[in-house]
């Protein structure tokens, strides 16, 4: 197709019920519209195989993965990712965007094993998450509600200089033998 995207409707991975291992695979970069949400259903992964896909406005994972090798998930300018079923996990490349990032759990938590680059300024609603790289997105990070932001690198809230706003009965749980500086 040549960079054109394979399909312009929302995309649904599995049917929610976790049988089988429903999966959808790149064969090259741009398969799915720019506007296109993504849902991901429990045991679902989309895998783009080292290409480089641009989402928005919305990912959902309920119980399922994103893998992207050595390619690049990036999110539009103002995109939300939901965690749901229990559980999300990105691995791979993740750029945030622009504008804002917004992370809301409905029950789950979203793990992101990804190395995170982008502008956006994270804020998290009412969730869970589990940071392991050093990353080096450039936005603030704001956690509201109830729920903990888990950080298991000293970057894994990008550059050294974004600020971190805890506000309601959100907590930040730091695991390892790390230092987090100037956040």
């Amino acid at each position: 197709m040549g960079g054109a995207s394979a399909f312009g409707g929302p995309l649904v991975v599995g049917d929610g019920t976790g049988t089988g291992s429903p999966t959808v695979e790149h064969l090259q970069s741009t398969e799915i519209s720019d506007s296109a949400p993504i849902t991901i259903n429990l045991n679902g992964l989309l895998n783009l195989n080292n290409f480089n896909e641009v989402i928005s406005p919305s990912l959902t994972l309920s119980g399922g993965t994103v893998q992207t090798g050595s390619g690049t998930l990036t999110l539009s300018a103002n995109s939300m990712i939901a965690t749901t079923n229990g559980y999300g996990y990105i691995y791979g490349k993740l750029n945030t965007g622009s504008g804002t990032l917004t992370i809301q759990e409905f029950s789950g938590l979203l793990s992101v094993y990804a190395t995170v680059s982008g502008s956006a300024n994270i804020v998290q609603n009412d969730s869970y998450t589990f940071w392991t790289s050093a990353n080096t997105y450039t936005g603030n990070y704001t956690a509201n509600g109830s729920g903990y932001v888990e950080l298991n690198n000293s970057l894994a809230l990008g550059n050294i200089n974004n600020t971190m706003t805890l506000n309601g009965q959100t907590y930040v749980a730091i695991y390892g033998n790390i230092n987090i500086t100037n956040q």
